[in-house]
C-alpha cells in the first residue's frame, strides 16, 4: 500500500478516536499505535502532524498526546452515496437526509452518486467519519461490493436494500408488517378477491413483496390474483406496468376480475390508475386501488390509499444509530420501522368484514 494512502487511513482512524475523547483527554502513545496498527512510525508521525494542523490535538514532551476538541463540539464529516435513479423514494431518502443535518450542526455532509449498474468497490471514502449507503439489491448481488462494503472502518449505514443476514448496519420499513396491514384494510372494507401488481423486479433468494402479500391475503382467507408487470432491473416501471394493465384489460374484455388491486410502487399505481380509468373503470366505485409509498406519496395530485413508510422518523434512526457507532456503544444495529395506511379515498368499503 503507497505510504501517502497509509497516512490518509490512520489519519481517520485517529480522527475518529480522538474526538472520542473528553477535551483534554490522554491518546495513545505513539509506540501504542505502532504495535496497534501495525505501520512505520513515520506514518504514524504524518497522521499526527495532520492531527496537530488541525488543533485536534496536542503533544507534551514526556507526558503524552490529548485530545483538543470537545466531544460534543466535533464536526463529523457524513459521506452520502446514492443511486442515481429516478427513483422517488431515493429522493425521499435524500432529502430528508440532507433535512436532518441542516439542523443538526455537528454533521457536515457531502453526497456523491452511484451508477445503478456494476460495482462501487472503487469509490473513495477516505477522510469521512461515517458513511450512509443508498443502494438497492441488484447491486448487494455483487461479490465485489460486498467485499468492499466488510473493508469500511468507519460507522456506515446502509438503506431501501435487503441485507438479510448480511452484518451490516441497516434502517429498513418493515415490510411484511406493511403488507399485513394493507390485506387487513382492504379485507376491513369488504375485498375478498385481490389483485396483487408486481410492479418492481424481483431478485432471487429475496424475500419478495408479493410472498408477504399473498401469506398475509391467506391468513384473512383472501383470493389473491397475481399479476407480474415482468419489470426488469434497469427499466422505468410506470411505463411498463401501465402498457402491461392494457394488454391485461384487452385480454379480459375490459373487465377486472378483483375488487381491489394493490401495487407494490406509487408512481406505477399513478398509471395504472389512469389506464383504469381512460378505459371506463371507476375508481374506486368499481376497482379500489392501494400501494406502498412514502408520506411525500400521501400529499401527491393523484389521490390513492397507501401503506407508508415514515422517513423522518427512519433519520432520525439512522443518525441516532451512526451516533453510537462512532462512539462504540454498539458494533452492529438493524432497525425495522413499522408503516402505516394513509387513506386517500381510492379504496371503497364494500360490505362489512363480518357481512363477507
Amino acid at each position: 500500500m503507497r505510504q501517502d494512502v497509509q497516512i490518509e487511513k490512520l489519519y481517520g482512524i485517529l480522527r475518529r478516536e480522538i474526538m472520542r475523547l473528553p477535551e483534554g483527554g490522554k491518546f495513545h502513545s505513539v509506540r501504542e499505535m505502532i504495535r496497534r496498527y501495525g505501520v512505520h512510525r513515520a506514518i504514524v508521525d504524518a497522521a499526527l502532524d495532520r492531527l496537530e494542523a488541525e488543533k485536534l490535538i496536542y503533544r507534551r514532551s514526556r507526558l503524552g498526546i490529548f485530545s483538543n476538541v470537545p466531544a460534543a463540539a466535533a464536526e463529523l464529516r457524513l459521506r452520502l452515496f446514492h443511486l442515481e435513479w429516478p427513483s422517488s423514494t431515493i429522493m425521499e431518502w435524500v432529502e430528508s437526509i440532507t433535512g436532518y443535518v441542516e439542523t443538526h450542526s455537528r454533521w457536515k455532509l457531502t453526497v456523491g452518486r452511484i451508477q445503478a449498474r456494476g460495482s462501487f468497490d472503487r469509490l473513495d471514502i477516505s477522510g469521512c467519519d461515517a458513511l450512509i449507503m443508498i443502494l438497492n439489491n441488484q447491486l448487494l448481488q455483487e461479490r465485489r461490493n460486498i467485499d468492499w462494503l466488510n473493508r469500511i472502518v468507519c460507522p456506515a449505514v446502509i438503506l431501501d436494500a435487503e441485507i438479510g443476514a448480511l452484518p451490516f448496519n441497516t434502517v429498513r420499513s418493515c415490510d411484511w408488517f406493511g403488507m399485513m396491514e394493507a390485506c387487513r384494510f382492504l379485507y376491513d372494507r369488504g375485498h375478498r378477491t385481490v389483485a396483487y401488481i408486481r410492479t418492481e423486479p424481483a431478485f432471487p433468494g429475496l424475500l419478495q413483496l408479493a410472498d408477504c402479500f399473498r401469506k398475509a391475503a391467506e391468513m384473512l382467507g383472501m383470493k389473491v390474483v397475481m399479476i407480474d408487470s415482468e419489470v426488469f432491473y434497469g427499466e422505468f416501471s410506470r411505463e411498463k406496468c401501465t402498457s402491461y394493465i392494457q394488454g391485461y384489460l384487452d385480454a379480459h374484455g375490459g373487465r377486472c376480475p378483483f375488487s381491489a388491486a394493490f401495487c407494490e410502487s406509487y408512481d406505477p399505481a399513478v398509471g395504472i390508475a389512469e389506464t383504469l380509468e381512460r378505459n371506463g373503470i371507476r375508481i374506486p366505485e368499481e376497482v379500489s386501488i392501494m400501494t406502498r409509498g412514502t408520506l411525500r406519496s400521501a400529499s401527491a395530485s393523484v389521490p390513492l390509499t397507501l401503506v407508508a413508510a415514515d422517513f423522518e422518523r427512519a433519520t432520525a434512526e439512522v443518525f441516532e444509530g451512526l451516533a453510537r457507532l462512532y462512539r462504540k456503544e454498539i458494533s452492529c444495529f438493524k432497525k425495522f420501522l413499522p408503516m402505516r395506511i394513509i387513506d386517500r379515498g381510492s379504496v371503497a368499503d364494500i360490505g362489512s368484514a363480518l357481512s363477507g
